[in-house]
């Protein structure tokens, strides 16, 4: 064998263990990287009421969100503190790390708080209040709809009020959490819509009002009369 012949031989005998080892340490970084990939993310409360500030001096009620980022691989991770956070009207509630607060001094205002990480975005709307805190909430089902014979592949919407701001049936179905009994037979959006899918069965629909430190932790809640998809 040449020179050159040899060279080569002594070289590849080098380089290729190397080379080895470069794509398996590749491999593993990107199976690490996909695993832990965030898959889903999410927020809690989806829905705030808050106490406006008493002046233009202070401050108004507060709340913590959660944030829970789900990986790739199934771990479910709070990650409130290093996501990110931004209000779309600041002036009426400012964000940060997770805590909301009511900056404005006026009932009725609204603001979106959104947070973002591994590329997913989520939001909680925020509707302000001045004076006493709902202790109630109404649902009102529509009179086109009879709860007892309804039929699959149904959308129709519910309304949720509450004695709020001065008004006795103030809507704000837009500002509570809403949640189905079984997905399996209907779902329910952020605003009340409800749609019952291809299974007959009963169901419940019911809502939730999440209040700032002022008012109480727990939320308040109204459960829907059974609905019954044939």
């Amino acid at each position: 064998m040449s020179l050159i012949g040899h060279t080569f031989v002594r070289r590849a005998a080098v380089v290729m263990p190397a080379l080895a080892l470069f794509l398996l340490s590749t491999a593993c970084s990107d199976f690490w990287v996909s695993e832990n990939a965030v898959a889903s993310l999410s927020v809690t409360p989806g829905a705030l009421l808050l106490k406006a500030a008493a002046s233009s001096t202070t401050t108004g009620d507060t709340y913590d969100l959660v944030a829970t980022a789900v990986t790739e691989s199934g771990t479910s991770e709070t990650v409130t503190t290093t996501a990110t956070w931004k209000s779309s009207a600041a002036t009426v509630a400012s964000v940060s790390a997770g805590v909301v607060t009511a900056e404005t001094t006026s009932g009725g205002q609204t603001a979106s708080i959104t947070v973002s990480d591994g590329g997913y975005t989520v939001s909680t709307s925020v509707y302000t209040y001045t004076g006493t805190a709902p202790t109630a909430l109404s649902l009102i089902v529509p009179s086109s709809i009879t709860p007892t014979a309804i039929p699959t592949n149904t959308t129709f919407k519910l309304s949720a009020t509450a004695n709020i701001n001065g008004n006795s049936a103030q809507d704000i179905s837009n500002y509570v959490v809403w949640t189905s009994s079984s997905t399996s037979l209907a779902t329910v959006d952020g605003s009340g819509n409800v749609t019952t899918l291809t299974t007959a069965g009963s169901f419940t629909i019911q809502a939730a009002a999440y209040l700032g430190a002022s008012a109480t932790t727990s939320p308040i809640t109204v459960t829907s009369t059974t609905f019954t998809v044939e």
